[in-house]
């Protein structure tokens, strides 16, 4: 992204955690008027979110609100485990294989119990996070008298 859209995309999530925070400070406060729409909520943990498109700022915290984009939060939803591949060239052809997978949940309680820390606390952005590195590439030639450079992420290397 570059700087302008980043910076807007930011404020806009700014606004939805905003959102998000006075809607369910107002819900809290008027439980027992909301009561025959809501049912009973006492006793339930609000769990806040704001889902994005934007999966650059997946694991970003606003108002202490955090941010997810909607793969992931998806893949918890639906797919509810964390599958492990192992990648390899055999014969000039890629070859992938499954290792293991672990689960993120077994019960709904679990499940319930679990979301908000896997919003806060996700163990892909902290699998992945330190292996991503981000660099400036240099887009122009050196006798042109004005230096381009765009920002890129990219994996290191991993290890053998």
């Amino acid at each position: 992204m570059e700087p302008y859209d980043n910076h807007f995309s930011y404020n806009r999530l700014s606004e939805g955690a905003a959102q998000v925070k006075k809607n369910t400070d107002f819900l809290l406060a008027h439980a027992e008027e909301l009561k025959p729409i809501t049912g009973d909520i006492s006793g339930k943990k609000i769990v806040r979110v704001v889902i994005t498109n934007y999966p650059i700022f997946t694991g970003c915290i606003i108002e202490n609100v955090p941010i997810m984009d909607f793969y992931l939060f998806e893949g918890y939803m639906i797919y509810n485990q964390v599958i492990y591949f192992t990648s390899y060239s055999e014969n000039n052809e890629i070859v992938t294989e499954r290792e293991r997978a672990t689960f993120l949940y077994n019960t709904e309680t679990e499940f319930c119990a679990n979301l908000d820390d896997h919003l806060r606390n996700n163990r892909l952005l902290k699998m992945y996070g330190p292996k991503v590195k981000i660099h400036d590439q240099k887009m122009t030639i050196n006798e042109f008298p004005v230096q381009v450079y765009l920002q890129m992420a990219s994996f290191q290397e991993a290890q053998v």
